[in-house]
């Protein structure tokens, strides 16, 4: 956590100082979803037993949306709002950032071995974010999506390819070279993404949404939809399951930066995206730090 908090005021010092041309946070994001994030993919789901136990993982991002999707049509019932906001809060509460800022802190509150099974819940989530997450998009904006174009959308992100490419490649063990190459490709995963945030909050500047739209997104993502995935948890009695506590962590991260940007161009309530983006990221350390405290005193995880 010292480490990540290091990185993050960094990135803010970076830009607080114009040390660092407009497009840098792109620049990394691009290096960690394109270079980091799938050498992590590769070496993480090539080893990881595939068992029972990535199920539950699988299916909370599933849950999450549509818990996300309820929430929000019961918000818009109590406070209208107008169908791109509507869009827009189903979208970014509806996926996480479970793979730039989850794997990170799934990492330093449960350790190395909770990584494989939060790598599970985050290719989930992109495939969620490809299928419910761009039909929302499309009833918000009046676009329609097509079956096809989600599958080449899918097929064409580098970490969905490397997770691909890891169970093909699962029947035969990879040299070390080839392992320790990957391991050291994916450990840039923290450091970059965690400055791109540092350095994206002080450099982002946009038009201040409604607040209380932006409370409301907060309360459902980073409170409502954790609450809800530790429930469902105790119904079906897998609290006791190694998933347990990484379904909820994960379940509990800030929205989606590709989520936000797609809600951007489509034109859903940008300054509420950009919003959420900037501050999610930030509030939810706290939020993640409490949820852990809850995970401990139940017997899941401790930070």
């Amino acid at each position: 956590m010292l480490f990540i908090g290091a990185c993050l005021l960094l990135g803010m010092l970076l830009a607080h100082r114009r040390a660092v041309p407009e497009n840098f946070t792109a620049s990394l994001n691009a290096l960690a979803i394109q270079v980091a994030l799938p050498a992590l993919v590769l070496r993480s789901l090539h080893a990881l037993p595939l068992d029972g136990r990535v199920l539950l993982p699988f299916c909370m991002p599933w849950a999450v949306f549509i818990i996300s999707a309820i929430a929000v049509r019961c918000a818009a019932a109590l406070w209208p709002m107008d169908g791109p906001s509507r869009a827009c809060l189903t979208l970014l509460c509806g996926t996480g950032n479970t793979s730039i800022i989850g794997i990170p802190l799934v990492a330093t509150y449960l350790g190395a071995d909770a990584i494989g099974l939060a790598v599970v819940a985050d290719q989930s989530n992109f495939i969620v974010m490809c299928t419910l997450g761009m039909w929302s998009v499309a009833a918000g904006s009046g676009k329609r999506g097509s079956l096809r174009a989600m599958a080449q959308r899918m097929l064409h992100y580098p970490p969905q390819q490397a997770m691909l490419l890891a169970l093909i490649l699962r029947p035969w063990s990879f040299p070390d070279w080839l392992d320790q190459g990957l391991a050291a490709l994916g450990a840039l995963l923290t450091p970059i993404a965690v400055i791109s945030v540092g350095a994206g909050l002080l450099q982002q500047r946009t038009d201040a949404p409604r607040s209380g739209l932006f409370v409301q997104g907060m309360v459902i993502k980073l409170l409502l939809v954790p609450a809800c995935i530790f429930g469902l948890h105790g119904l079906l009695g897998s609290c006791g399951s190694p998933a347990f506590p990484v379904s909820v962590l994960q379940s509990a991260m800030p929205p989606m930066i590709v989520a936000g940007l797609i809600a951007v161009d489509q034109n859903l309530n940008p300054a509420l995206a950009m919003r959420l983006l900037a501050l999610g990221i930030p509030i939810s350390f706290i939020s993640t730090f409490g949820w852990s405290l809850l995970l401990g005193s139940a017997g899941g995880a401790g930070p």
